[in-house]
């Protein structure tokens, strides 16, 4: 699975989108969820939220246990101000995006940023951008 990252100038929906993304993967039941908010922006997910470095240990303990379990659980991990994560986190994060796949565990991964897409993804992220309509 890619990487989704959602960006935007402020006050075009990132965070609201990553809300409604990170309900939907509760609700489904079968879905561990980890919510990294530097701001605290995402309101109703404090349960969820973790420190980016916490965040990492737990997506590593939830894939070994996805994978020694061969459970039908996937991970979801949503990132609000993901501009505000050091690169050594984006990296190690990739790093865990990449051993997810290879093991096939359903590992997914939104971030939410105001700054161009490319400080947090990389070249296989799905990049979707909020903008002002333009005028015709």
């Amino acid at each position: 699975l890619r990487p989704i990252v959602i960006s935007g100038d402020q006050g075009m929906g990132k965070t609201t989108s990553l809300c409604t993304l990170t309900a939907g993967a509760l609700t489904s039941g079968e879905c561990r969820v980890a919510v990294v908010d530097p701001l605290g922006s995402m309101e109703g997910f404090e349960n969820f939220r973790f420190t980016a470095e916490d965040a990492l240990v737990l997506i590593d303990a939830l894939l070994d246990r996805s994978i020694e379990e061969d459970d039908s659980d996937w991970v979801f991990v949503g990132i609000d101000d993901a501009d505000h994560l050091g690169p050594d986190i984006v990296d190690r994060l990739h790093v865990l995006l990449r051993r997810a796949a290879s093991r096939h565990v359903a590992l997914v991964v939104v971030f939410s940023s105001s700054d161009e897409v490319t400080r947090v993804a990389d070249e296989t992220a799905l990049k979707i951008r909020f903008g002002a309509p333009k005028d015709a």
